[in-house]
């Protein structure tokens, strides 16, 4: 069991976490209010176990026009962190002397692996993402019938297909008592903080780079005196065939909402009535639970989520070095030593904290008693809280149009409130 300083580890990462965790557990995607105004070892060895079938809202990945599906495909031999020496609970660093050595030589082995391949089936297989850092491993396109030959090539520990994940969906640092962080009155230390010092990497739906959440905050150092930017780096996922496996996809910006959503809420400025855009009338400043926190965004879900893009994410943490806390607002976990979550125990190995959404109910999943996402003991599984306010309206109608016309509804009504409709 790996020991950690409870001090180093748990403050502030553990409130952040919380607030990492709440910000994705059952929240839909029009509620972004922040930020949009919302094994083999060797030939011949047995068969690797199939793996097991997908739970809940999982799906595999489909087939292109050619018949191929994504495989991820793992070598024996180990990745980065493994090979790593240091001492147990210490970080990982990806930027020694030491860790760019052993990068270089599984670069050198992976390509001896996929020319290998290449001549197995004839063809070149052309990888889209290459893992270094939990593992070593690529992901790629094979029909079924490549996919049992490279299954039987020497140094490949297991070929499965990519399987698809789903998101998980203006007070809210004042309803948890964010504000006792801040200033410290709930620390045993009694020094406050607004997250100074933490990078949060969110894999989510990417990050719309412009918006005042996400923008350099004088107040807390950002971008000044060599201090990183609010904003450290945006990265789309979809291919990871950058530098030593980073994340190189072309487009890393949000379309969706729901990333801005939860890195706003977990790390988001404090944003007032004078920012572009502005908050809504009558909700008040804006933040984050840590608003001087500074973001890593990783696009790991351009619709869906596929599980090539979300280890490449996983992977690009590791490789950047810096990022202290994970939030992960999608589906998964509930195979977790089988599935995308085995990952996750990596990335806390390497002392990366890491918080994910308990999950949504569905037509699939009506309820949430014995359906918890991400049961891995290692992962922080953080559910929704009820929140202080709601939203409500009324309406005045007298008689109704015939059936299956539309209503037409006019803001504000003459009746006296408390009268039935």
């Amino acid at each position: 069991m790996i020991k950690r300083k409870t001090s180093a580890f748990f403050q502030p990462r553990i409130v952040l976490a919380l607030a990492l965790g709440l910000s994705g557990a059952v929240i839909g995607f029009g509620a972004f209010s922040n930020a949009f105004a919302q094994s083999k070892a060797s030939k011949g060895a047995a068969p690797a176990p199939a793996a097991a079938a997908p739970a809940g809202n999982e799906q595999l990945s489909p087939a292109d026009e050619q018949g191929r599906f994504v495989y991820l495909i793992e070598f024996t031999q180990p990745g980065m962190l493994e090979r790593q020496q240091r001492p147990a609970g210490e970080s990982f660093d990806p930027n020694t002397s030491e860790a760019k050595a052993i990068q270089a030589q599984i670069m050198a082995e992976q390509a001896a692996q996929v020319q290998a391949m290449d001549s197995a089936l004839g063809r070149s297989v052309s990888p889209s993402h290459y893992y270094l850092a939990t593992h070593s491993g690529i992901a790629a396109r094979l029909t079924p019938a490549e996919a049992d030959r490279v299954r039987g090539l020497e140094g490949v520990k297991s070929v499965e297909r990519e399987r698809v994940y789903q998101l998980d969906t203006f007070r809210g640092p004042e309803f948890i008592g964010a504000g006792s962080i801040w200033n410290g009155s709930a620390s045993p230390t009694g020094i406050g903080t607004r997250g100074q010092g933490i990078v949060v990497g969110v894999l989510d739906t990417g990050i719309v780079q412009t918006h005042p959440s996400f923008a350099n905050d004088a107040s807390c150092g950002h971008g000044q005196s060599g201090a990183p930017n609010k904003l450290i780096s945006a990265l789309d996922c979809s291919s990871a065939t950058g530098p030593g496996g980073l994340c190189n996809g072309p487009n890393p910006n949000d379309t969706n909402g729901h990333g801005s959503h939860t890195a706003s809420t977990a790390a988001g400025n404090l944003v007032g009535p004078g920012a572009v855009p502005a908050p809504n009338p009558g909700l008040g400043p804006i933040s984050g639970v840590a608003p001087c926190a500074n973001i890593r965004a990783y696009k790991v879900c351009p619709t869906n989520c596929p599980g090539a893009d979300i280890q490449a994410g996983m992977n690009s943490i590791l490789l950047h070095g810096d990022v202290k806390v994970m939030n992960f607002s999608i589906s998964g976990g509930n195979n977790p030593w089988n599935d995308n979550d085995r990952r996750k125990l990596d990335l806390v190995d390497a002392n990366v904290l890491v918080a994910a959404s308990a999950g949504n109910t569905s037509a699939t999943i009506p309820t949430t008693v014995g359906n918890v996402a991400h049961l891995g003991p290692w992962v922080m599984t953080v559910a929704a809280s009820t929140r202080d306010g709601d939203f409500s309206g009324r309406v005045s109608a007298v008689g109704g149009p015939p059936a299956t016309q539309n209503i037409t509804a006019s803001r504000g009504s003459d009746s006296p409130v408390g009268n039935p409709l």
